[in-house]
C-alpha cells in the first residue's frame, strides 16, 4: 500500500491514513478500526454484553429510546432510487461498495452527494458459495477462494470501468467463521488490490441501520431493523443516527440449511428442528420485543426475494419492492408452499431465483419466528442495507495504524 500522507484524519482517537491502492491508483480502500465513527454520528465501540446465542451490544450510550407514536401501519418506506442530485452543488462522488455475504457477494454503484443521498447506478449479485464452502474443519476450500477471486476481479472491473474512484469491501459472517479467511482477504489485496474489512457483528448491524435508514422518510425517526443474512442474523433498533441497541443472532438461512435440511422436500421433522432452533435465540431479543411503537423493516436476501415473490416480479425491482410489506399470514403460506415443493418447483416461482431457491425456507421461516416473537402483524422491506452503509460511511476510508 501507498500512503497519502496530505489524507491523515482522526477516527475514534486514533490516527486513520487514507491509503490509496499501488497497483490501481483510482480505488482507495482500507481498514477501519473496531471502534470507529460512521456518517450521521453512528459510534460503534466494542462489546459490552454478551448472550449464549447472540452478542448483544449496547451501543452509543443510553436507553432504549421510548415508542414513537406512529404505528408501523402508517409508515412507507421512500423510493431508494433517489432524484437527480443538483449539480455542481452539492458535491458528488462516485462510489462503489461489496458486500461479501455467507451466501452472495453484493455490488452497488452509486453517487453519493455530501448530504448524504445516495443515487443507485447499478447493483449486481452473484452467489459465492462461502457457506457451503466452509469445511468441517472450518476452512474455505480452495475452489471457493478461487471463485470469489474471480467474482471479485469482475466486479471491481465494473467498478472502475463504470469511473467509481473508491471501492469498499465488507465480509461478514462466512468470514468471521472461517479459520482460513486472511488467505481470501490477502490475495485480494495482493492480486486484485482490494481491500476487504473483515466486520463484525456489531459493526455489520451498525452499517445495515446507516443504510436502511437513508432510505426512510424521517432517518432520524426510531426503527427496528432485521437483516437476516446466509450465516447470522442482525436485528437493531435505531433512533436518530446512532444505534441503541444490536444483537448478531448465530442463525442464517445457509447455515440452517445445512445444519437441519436433509431431503427434497424437506422433512416435517427437519423444519420442526429449525423451529426449536431459531426459539433458543428468542430470549435475546426480549429488550427489543417492548417497542411496539417503532416500525420494524426486513432487509437482506430473503425479504427481497419475498417481496418480489409476493408482487410476481421475475426481475430486480428495487424501486418496485420498496415499502412492501410482508405479513405473517403471508409468511406463513410462503412456508406451506415451499415446503411442499422439491427445489425445482421453487426455482421457478417469479422472484426467487434459482439459487435462492434452495435457501429461501430457512430464511423465509427466520423472519415469520421474528415476526411472532416482537409481536407484529407485518414488517415492511428496505433493499437499503449494509452496501448502502459502506457507502455513506466516512470518507476516511483507511488503514488504522
Amino acid at each position: 500500500m501507498i500512503f497519502s500522507p496530505g489524507l491523515v484524519s482522526r477516527l475514534a482517537g486514533g490516527p486513520l491514513l487514507f491509503s490509496r491502492n499501488s497497483r490501481n491508483p483510482r480505488l482507495t480502500s482500507g481498514i477501519i478500526c473496531r471502534t470507529f465513527w460512521v456518517a450521521g454520528g453512528i459510534s460503534i465501540t466494542d462489546s459490552t454484553d454478551s448472550m449464549d446465542e447472540a452478542e448483544g451490544r449496547f451501543v452509543a450510550g443510553g436507553n432504549l429510546p421510548t415508542p414513537g407514536s406512529c404505528s408501523s401501519a402508517c409508515w412507507l418506506l421512500s423510493n431508494p432510487s433517489a432524484p437527480p442530485m443538483p449539480d455542481p452543488t452539492p458535491e458528488t462522488r462516485r462510489l462503489a461498495a461489496l458486500d461479501v455475504g455467507t451466501n452472495s457477494t453484493l455490488f452497488l454503484l452509486a453517487e453519493v452527494d455530501d448530504a448524504g443521498r445516495v443515487r443507485p447506478l447499478r447493483h449486481e449479485a452473484v452467489t459465492n458459495d462461502l457457506g457451503r464452502g466452509l469445511s468441517a474443519s472450518g476452512e474455505l476450500s480452495p475452489e471457493v477462494i478461487e471463485l470469489n477471486l474471480r467474482q471479485l476481479e469482475d466486479l471491481t472491473q465494473i467498478a472502475v470501468q463504470d469511473g467509481a474512484i473508491e471501492i469498499r469491501a465488507a465480509a461478514t459472517e462466512a468470514l468471521r467463521r472461517a479459520a482460513n479467511a486472511t488467505d481470501l482477504i490477502a490475495r485480494a489485496r495482493a492480486e486484485l488490490g482490494l481491500e476487504i474489512r473483515l466486520i463484525s457483528g456489531q459493526e455489520e448491524a451498525a452499517l445495515t441501520y446507516l443504510g436502511v435508514a437513508s432510505g426512510l422518510p424521517d432517518p432520524a425517526a426510531p426503527v427496528l431493523v432485521a437483516d437476516v443474512g446466509g450465516g447470522s442474523s442482525e436485528v437493531l433498533l435505531g433512533q436518530a443516527g446512532n444505534v441503541r441497541f444490536s444483537v448478531s443472532l448465530k442463525v442464517g438461512a445457509v447455515s440452517l440449511d445445512r445444519s437441519f435440511i436433509r431431503h427434497d422436500p424437506p422433512l416435517a421433522p427437519e423444519l420442526d428442528a429449525i423451529r426449536r432452533r431459531l426459539g433458543e435465540i428468542t430470549p435475546a431479543l426480549a429488550d427489543l420485543r417492548r417497542q411496539t411503537g417503532v416500525p420494524l423493516v426486513f432487509c437482506g436476501g430473503t425479504a427481497s426475494a419475498l417481496a418480489h415473490a409476493d408482487l410476481g416480479l421475475a426481475d430486480y425491482q428495487p424501486e418496485a419492492i420498496s415499502g412492501h410489506r410482508l405479513t405473517r399470514q403471508r409468511l406463513d403460506e410462503f412456508i406451506a408452499q415451499f415446503a411442499a415443493m422439491p427445489l425445482e418447483q421453487r426455482r421457478i416461482i417469479p422472484g426467487i431465483g434459482r439459487r435462492r431457491a434452495e435457501i429461501i425456507l430457512p430464511g423465509t421461516l427466520i423472519l415469520a419466528h421474528l415476526l411472532e416473537v416482537l409481536e407484529r402483524a407485518e414488517a415492511a422491506v428496505s433493499e437499503r442495507g449494509l452496501r448502502y452503509g459502506l457507502l455513506l460511511a466516512p470518507e476516511n476510508w483507511g488503514e488504522v495504524h
